[in-house]
C-alpha cells in the first residue's frame, strides 16, 4: 500500500488518531491514544527521532573549507580527511583558518523527502499502517544520580532542518511528543502492547537499544538495507560486525548495563578496576545458552571488576557512597528500555526470576 500526503493534511492520520492534537502538548507514555487494529493490519512502529535525524542529515551538503596563511582555500569532505591530507603531506594546519559549512536544500525537498521515506518504509515492510513518535524535551535518565551527564551532545551536529522535520510529523502526519521517557522507551513499549495484542507490528529503527528485547522475537524494519530482520529474544546471543559487538535478547541487555554506551555518554567503566570491554565480553559470553550460567558468570564478572562499595560526585554536586549491586542498578535504569508506563523491573528482578540469585544490597 502506497499512502500519499497533503503537505498541510493527512487524511489517513486523522483516521488512524483521531482528532488532531496538541502539537505543543508532550504525552505521558500512559496518556497517548492507542489506535484500534484489525487483525489484517500490519503495523510499522517508527522511531521519527531516527527517520528525522536520517532524512534531514540527507539534506545538508556539509565539508571543510581551509585557508592558508596566504589565504588560499582548499575543500575537504571532512576534518577526517583534511588531517589525512595534512600528515601525508607533512602540512601544519595549527595556524590555518578552519571553517565548517552546511549547505542545505529547502526545507519543503526535506519534507517531500520524508514523506517518501514513510512510504517507501511501509512497502518494504509490508506494512499498511504507522504510529509515528518523536521525543519531548526530557526523560527520566536526566535526573538520575549518575558520575556523568547523560547523553552529553552539546557539540553534536544537528541537521539544519531536524526541528522542522519533528514538528512536521507531530502537525501534519498525526505523530506523538513523548514526555517523561524517551522515543525509544515508548517504542519498545508499544511493540510489546501490540505483540501482545496478537497485532503484526514491526519497528523502523537502528538503535542497538531496541534489541534488547527478550520477552519475544521482534521484527524491525531498517532504513539501511530496507529489510525486515526477525531477531532472537530469550536469552538471546552476540556477533561481531565491522563497528564491534551487536547482540540481542537478556544477554544483550546485560552487555549494555556492563559496557554502557558512548554515544550516550554513560559507562560503568569509570569504576573498574582493570580493563574490559564489549570484546572480552564477547568472548566470555558468546557460548553462554542457559539462564542460571548467564547471572552467575555475569555476577562473578562484576565483582571482579568494581569493588563492594563506590563512592563519586554526582552531575548534581551530590557525593554518592553506593553498593556494588546499586551501581549496577542504577546503570540498569540507564540501559533497559521500558514496556509500560508503570514498568518496574529492575535488575535485582532479572537476577532473581532468571538467575535464580537473591543478592542483598
Amino acid at each position: 500500500v502506497i499512502m500519499t500526503f497533503n503537505f498541510y493534511e493527512t487524511k489517513f492520520g486523522k483516521e488512524m488518531f483521531g482528532e488532531p492534537v496538541d502539537v505543543n502538548k508532550e504525552w505521558d507514555v500512559s496518556e497517548i491514544p492507542r489506535p484500534k487494529y484489525s487483525k489484517d493490519d500490519k503495523v510499522l512502529v517508527f522511531d521519527s527521532d531516527i527517520l528525522s535525524y536520517r532524512i534531514s542529515a540527507s539534506c545538508d551538503n556539509r565539508y571543510v573549507n581551509v585557508f592558508n596563511l596566504d589565504g588560499k582555500k582548499k575543500k575537504f569532505k571532512n576534518r577526517k580527511e583534511l588531517n589525512s591530507w595534512a600528515k601525508n603531506n607533512s602540512v601544519d594546519i595549527s595556524n590555518f583558518k578552519i571553517e565548517d559549512v552546511v549547505e542545505s536544500e529547502p526545507l519543503s525537498y526535506c519534507l517531500n523527502t520524508l514523506k517518501r521515506a514513510i512510504n517507501v518504509a511501509l512497502k518494504n515492510s509490508g506494512c499498511n499502517k504507522f504510529e509515528l513518535y518523536v521525543e519531548g524535551s526530557s526523560n527520566f535518565r536526566q535526573k538520575l544520580p549518575l558520575p556523568e551527564k547523560y547523553k552529553n551532545r552539546d557539540t553534536t551536529y544537528r541537521p539544519t532542518h531536524l526541528k522542522a522535520c519533528k514538528e512536521f510529523i507531530v502537525q501534519h502526519l498525526g505523530g506523538y511528543r513523548v514526555g517523561g521517557a524517551e522515543t525509544d522507551d515508548f517504542v519498545q513499549t508499544r511493540m510489546y502492547e501490540l505483540h501482545k495484542s496478537n497485532v503484526h507490528a514491526v519497528t523502523y529503527n537502528i538503535d542497538k537499544d531496541f534489541l534488547q528485547e527478550w520477552r519475544y522475537d521482534p521484527l524491525v524494519y531498517s532504513p539501511i538495507t530496507c529489510e525486515v530482520t526477525q531477531y532472537k529474544g530469550g536469552i538471546g546471543e552476540l556477533w561481531l560486525t565491522n563497528n564491534g559487538v551487536k547482540g540481542s535478547g537478556m544477554i544483550w541487555l546485560l552487555q549494555q548495563n556492563l559496557i554502557g554506551d558512548c554515544s550516550d555518554s554513560y559507562s560503568p567503566k569509570i569504576f573498574f578496576n582493570k580493563k574490559y570491554g564489549e570484546k572480552s565480553f564477547y568472548n566470555d559470553f558468546k557460548d553462554v545458552t542457559d539462564y542460571k550460567e548467564l547471572f552467575s558468570k555475569y555476577m562473578d564478572l562484576w565483582e571482579s571488576l568494581v569493588d563492594d562499595t563506590i563512592e563519586y560526585t554526582d552531575i548534581f554536586g551530590v557525593k554518592q557512597k553506593k553498593t556494588r549491586l546499586e551501581i549496577i542498578e542504577l546503570y540498569f535504569s540507564v540501559a533497559y528500555m521500558r514496556i509500560s508506563a508503570n514498568d518496574e523491573t529492575t535488575f535485582k528482578s532479572l537476577l532473581e526470576e532468571y538467575g535464580g540469585l537473591n543478592i542483598d544490597v
